[in-house]
């Protein structure tokens, strides 16, 4: 599954003091840094709600081509998302710069679905791992791994090396780490007539 290559424009940092940046997010930007193998840092700024919709239109694990005002274009992937405490507003991002024939380590998110079930039959399910770290070309990287529990019972898991990944991403997980784990709630019922 090939995903397609997110537009977006930035605007080069010459500041990078705490008043510049703080301006900066004042004025509806992020600022940022483009990182990789055998550059310097780049120092960039990008528009919040240009950023926010990308994210949202293309995920997480997306590649970004990001365009300077003179031209200049950079394969990144978002490495890391600072999130500012008590405003919960995104105030720095980490770009890195990626090849398109290169694998890329990458955190994917874990998605579960079908948690209705088990609250149907009165199950407990007890996640283990939040995120996975994968490898693999930039654009085969998921936005995010689906474990579907709607089928599991009490006493059931879910181990990492039942989770079927992309093809052409892998991941160093013990294959036996126990992602989900599923158990019975005590009714009280049950505990009354003990």
């Amino acid at each position: 599954m090939m995903q397609e290559t997110a537009l977006m424009n930035i605007e080069p940092r010459s500041s990078t003091s705490k008043g510049a940046n703080k301006l900066l997010r004042k004025n509806g930007y992020i600022p940022g840094n483009i990182f990789g193998k055998g550059i310097d840092s780049i120092s960039i700024a990008v528009r919040r709600d240009e950023f926010r919709k990308s994210l949202k239109d293309y995920g997480r694990n997306a590649v970004f081509k990001l365009v300077t005002p003179n031209g200049e274009e950079y394969t990144v992937m978002a490495k890391e998302l600072h999130i500012a405490p008590i405003i919960n507003e995104l105030s720095h991002v980490d770009f890195q710069l990626v090849s398109l024939t290169e694998g890329v380590k990458q955190d994917v998110v874990i998605k579960i679905v079908g948690t209705e079930f088990l609250e149907s039959k009165r199950l407990l399910l007890n996640s283990h791992v939040d995120i996975i770290p994968v490898f693999g070309l930039p654009h085969d990287i998921p936005h995010e791994i689906e474990i579907d529990v709607s089928k599991l019972n009490s006493g059931d898991g879910v181990l990492f090396k039942d989770i079927k990944l992309p093809e052409g991403i892998t991941s160093e997980i013990d294959p036996e780490l126990k992602i989900i784990s599923i158990k019975g709630a005590r009714t009280r019922e049950a505990a009354v007539g003990e």
